[in-house]
């Protein structure tokens, strides 16, 4: 009533909250393969992954969408710089723009010829007037999201190689300055400005074009290809597929 809506909660007590804009926002937990639990040494979740202490000699990866490749590019162009073959680190990166963008293209088709199927899948049996209000809403933001994930791609893809080749500087800065600036923008479009719903996604779809464009010039650039972590008089020779003790 008066343009709010209700929700139950069940946690620890129960509530009900009263607003004008519900998020629910459930979270996730990494599944794992059934006879392959996850050990956190040679079986990884996603978070057993970013504390790895080392770049390992071996990497596979199963699911994890463009997340999965930006720790599989981290540490396949690791592993090539660390062997100085800058040639195999660029052959990793375009391998890995191009797994991008089939999976791009594939959400593409599906968010493209299906997004007002797939918005009907939560459709609850019976008259629902508060999902049919909505649904346009959510198809227009399936639309956005297809868009969005193919600059996702590119973007994972290229700051995972420039963090693989030791430019970790530059791309932590840049991946937090980049993830904040979001908030006042957003707020800006939103409250200042009022502009509805739909601004808010397209707005974070032009900060992420412009976002990628930045990283395709900063690994354009080739600054990468010559960072060096330790002094070369301060190494033994080293090839590819040495054994590391």
């Amino acid at each position: 009533k008066d343009g709010l809506y209700q929700i139950a909660v069940e946690g620890a007590k129960k509530e009900q909250l009263t607003a004008k804009h519900v998020v629910v926002a459930t979270g996730s937990n990494a599944r794992a393969l059934p006879g392959a639990d996850f050990d956190e040494d040679r079986i990884l979740s996603n978070d057993g992954a970013l504390r790895i202490g080392e770049v390992p000699r071996k990497l596979g990866l199963i699911g994890s969408g463009v997340i999965g490749l930006e720790m599989g590019i981290t540490s396949l162009v690791g592993k090539y710089m660390g062997a100085r073959d800058v040639a195999s680190a660029k052959r990793a990166v375009q391998s890995s723009l191009l797994m991008g963008l089939i999976y791009a293209g594939t959400v593409f088709v599906a968010f493209t010829f299906f997004a007002d199927a797939l918005a009907d899948v939560f459709r609850a049996p019976g008259p629902q007037p508060v999902f049919d209000a909505a649904r346009p809403l959510a198809v227009f933001m399936l639309r956005c999201i297809m868009v969005y994930v193919g600059l996702q791609a590119l973007y994972v893809v290229l700051i995972g190689g420039l963090r693989g080749a030791g430019d970790t500087l530059w791309a932590m800065y840049f991946s937090v300055i980049l993830h904040w600036c979001m908030v006042p923008i957003l707020w800006v479009t939103l409250h200042v400005l009022h502009a509805p719903a739909q601004w808010g996604w397209i707005t974070v779809i032009v900060v992420f074009f412009i976002a990628s464009g930045i990283l395709v010039k900063r690994y354009r650039r080739g600054k990468w290809e010559d960072i060096k972590m330790v002094p070369d008089e301060q190494l033994p020779p080293l090839r590819l597929h040495d054994e590391i003790p």
